[in-house]
């Protein structure tokens, strides 16, 4: 079974100060094994691609919000 990764909360990236980098527990994908704790084999980024777009489209709405919120802060 998986689970969706606790580090980067499913995302498959950190996001640090504006800059994005792969999360070293899930390694971009995700989701990890709740027997291992490791990401699954045999993926590639062709599969996540569409959700990839929908997540990229979130986290830019999201760091528009910030922004605006921050103006009036």
């Amino acid at each position: 079974m998986w689970q969706k990764c606790p580090i980067c909360n499913g995302l498959g990236v950190i996001t640090k100060d504006y800059s994005e980098t792969n999360c070293k527990t899930c390694v971009g994908k995700g989701i990890i094994s709740q027997l291992t704790g490791l990401p699954p084999t045999g993926l590639g980024s062709k599969d996540y691609k569409n959700l990839d777009n929908k997540i990229s489209a979130k986290r830019l709405n999201l760091i528009y919000i910030y922004d605006t919120i921050q103006m009036f802060v």
